[in-house]
């Protein structure tokens, strides 16, 4: 998730409107990534449960015939040493990483809302009153769509490394 685009948390005064647009989106879009991410940690925890059990039986079986007995630290000394549960804990860290990151971007996301409530009640209050200049709603509002479908084609091409990561392990 190294190349993920960052938050869009920015916030332009003088374009409220576009901007209260545009807030359900980004919240839904990072909220699905959070969810995209949570799987991908659930998934890398489960391999790597599975490989620390399958290191412990073969680790078990191979003193068994060597009539070697090992004590229950000793195994388990040995299961976290061994390779193969070693990239299987990196994994679920790096993936716990990234689900940590979006989390943020997230909790981001919702204190953008909340500062967005805050300028539409300064605006209300006539803070911002200066010069009235006519503006092109559709015009911002379809521009915003565009940076939103550039966003979503760059987050597409990041699942699908995802999903092709998860499914390689």
């Amino acid at each position: 998730m190294e190349n993920q685009p960052r938050c869009d948390c920015g916030i332009d005064p003088d374009a409220l409107d576009v901007e209260w647009l545009d807030q359900p989106n980004l919240f839904l879009c990072y909220s699905e990534l959070m969810v995209d991410a949570r799987l991908e940690m659930d998934r890398s925890k489960e391999l790597m449960e599975v490989i620390k059990a399958e290191v412990d039986t073969e680790t078990r079986k191979s003193h068994a015939k060597e009539n070697k007995r090992l004590t229950e630290t000793q195994v388990a000394n040995l299961v976290i040493q061994d390779p193969k549960y070693r990239e299987a804990v990196d994994n679920y860290l790096s993936a716990k990483h990234n689900f940590e990151i979006i989390s943020a971007r997230v909790r981001a996301l919702d204190q953008r809302k909340t500062a967005l409530e805050n300028l539409v009640m300064l605006h209300r209050q006539q803070y911002f009153a200066g010069p009235s200049v006519t503006r092109d709603l559709s015009r911002e509002y379809a521009a915003r769509q565009q940076q939103t479908m550039d966003r979503e084609t760059a987050q597409n091409r990041i699942r699908d490394r995802i999903n092709n990561r998860v499914s390689t392990s």
